[in-house]
């Protein structure tokens, strides 16, 4: 490790597996720094970026990065720097709850006194990486030459980072970056995340170029755990560094991110209706919203939160005129894998118990119509996957019982377009590694450009011009909970699918 902080240069060098990870700082940021302390008052400029560098002891403890804004592409309109103070997130939709919902936010902008956890970054992750990350944020432009804007994320040999990356995390600690078009061979890998306790959802801020993971049990009903409780981990995508690990006096499940505020579910295995709401940029505790009972699954878009649990038959919506959409066909209680489509007026639904998914009217509450696909096998969740093409004209559902994606348009009475037979079956089987709720659900999600759909637990990529299998990615074979799309352009981050298939 070479450091001169006079001149801003920091080279860190870490050798895993043979591989090398480079983060520079060009001398030339210290004028770009004062440059930066007058943009304050420039509106017009399209992206301010940041860099904390803080050094404990003898290694580089955090490097913290924000990028460009987004383009829009990700889902949630809004969502925060995750680099914001705490006091300007403070006046999030935290306190906005729904008229006539379940419950709303307690309006707590404190952190609560249950918390606890590293709130600075850390550098315990070990990287087998080929990425370099560039310090300077700011928004010059791309050279004459076409090379990367002075600070965009690059791989090794200085070619930026550009186009879909597929992140997909394991539970042995490992994420991975795979370049869509081509799955063979990951371009990037990290080891040493603190999420061997298990991935129990994800989402990103393409803003901020931060990851935020659950993992952890997911309440006092979990199985085989040593903890019922659960945390969130806030990785940056820039420095490949931890940003801060908060664990949390409850359980957890698959969250959400908008407008500053993660929305943490307590979890399935927790017999309560609690959303927890975190503060973005350093994990502290805002408040709860309540939706449906044991919480589970979460979805924000446009200041709108919608709540699934696993023993409940209606899903819970906050900020629209309505406030549920149900009750399950099921015999069986449970919300299961749900996405809407752009213009907020139609819900697509699985539920437990239940091969097949429903189709409800936002504006109504009501359930239009319900596809059965046939009887139940044994899962919990027979079609624990649903995905929405982003130009809202196909629906994909898992039918995993007999190990098959299921097509369909995304009308009021859906037509079945096509069956996908997998390559590599998810039913039966377990996650391996896998610390807890070991068995192989699945999940399913769309490339932001509607070209392919990712299979967890089956590793397959779909094509959706050819309704066949087109590709097949190892780890994503071992994972149901934790992967998404970035969308790169020219080593600056713009966009991100989430972790939900929707329409945009």
């Amino acid at each position: 490790m070479t450091m001169s902080l006079g001149r801003f240069r920091v080279v860190l060098v870490s050798t895993v597996a043979n591989r090398r990870i480079l983060m520079k700082r060009d001398p030339r940021d210290a004028s770009r720094t004062e440059r930066r302390l007058s943009l304050a008052t420039l509106s017009s400029r399209w992206a301010l970026g940041t860099c904390v560098l803080s050094l404990g002891g003898m290694f580089l403890a955090s490097a913290q990065c924000g990028t460009g804004a987004s383009d829009g592409q990700g889902p949630a309109s809004g969502e925060s720097d995750a680099a914001e103070s705490a006091s300007s997130s403070s006046g999030s939709s935290a306190s906005g709850g729904s008229s006539g919902a379940a419950g709303t936010s307690s309006g707590d902008t404190g952190a609560s006194s249950g918390e606890s956890g590293a709130m600075g970054s850390a550098s315990g992750a070990g990287s087998s990486s080929g990425l370099d990350s560039g310090g300077d944020t700011s928004s010059s432009e791309a050279s004459a030459s076409g090379g990367a804007r002075d600070g965009g994320v690059t791989l090794e040999g200085g070619i930026p980072l550009d186009g879909p990356i597929f992140y997909v995390t394991n539970d042995d600690g490992s994420l991975y970056a795979f370049r869509e078009g081509s799955w063979t061979q990951e371009i990037a890998k990290w080891t040493g995340l603190p999420i061997t306790d298990g991935a129990r959802g994800i989402d990103a801020d393409p803003k901020a170029g931060i990851l935020y993971i659950t993992h952890g049990a997911s309440g006092p009903d979990s199985q085989g755990v040593a903890s019922p409780n659960g945390s969130l981990l806030a990785w940056s995508l820039l420095s490949n560094s931890v940003v801060y690990d908060v664990a949390f006096t409850h359980g957890v499940d698959q969250l959400a991110l908008g407008d500053g505020v993660v929305y943490v579910p307590a979890g399935e295995y927790t017999p309560d209706s609690t959303w927890y709401l975190v503060r973005a940029s350093d994990g502290s505790q805002l408040g709860t919203e309540m939706g449906g009972k044991a919480p589970h699954d979460t979805l924000f878009k446009n200041g709108h939160r919608y709540y699934g649990g696993t023993e409940d038959m209606y899903l819970f919506v906050l900020g629209l005129p309505i406030t549920s959409i149900g009750p399950s066909p099921s015999g069986t209680a449970g919300v299961r894998p749900f996405t809407i489509n752009a213009a907020e007026t139609r819900v697509y639904v699985t539920w437990s118990a239940f091969r097949g998914f429903s189709v409800g009217d936002l504006t109504t509450g009501k359930l239009i119509t319900t596809v059965n696909f046939g009887t139940a096998c044994s899962l919990a969740a027979p079609s624990h996957g649903m995905s929405l093409s982003p130009d809202g004209t196909e629906v994909y559902v898992l039918d995993t019982c007999v190990n098959q994606v299921r097509v369909y348009d995304s009308s009021d009475t859906p037509q079945l377009k096509a069956t996908v037979t997998l390559a590599h079956n998810i039913y039966p089987g377990t996650e391996s590694p896998c610390p807890w709720d070991c068995s192989r659900d699945g999940w399913i999600l769309h490339s932001r450009d509607g070209k392919y759909v990712y299979v967890g637990n089956s590793g397959d990529v779909i094509d959706t011009a050819t309704h066949q299998p087109a590709g097949f990615i190892a780890p994503l074979a071992n994972c149901r909970h934790g992967f998404l799309e970035m969308d790169w352009s020219n080593g600056f981050l713009t966009g991100t699918t989430t972790h939900t298939g929707v329409g945009y």
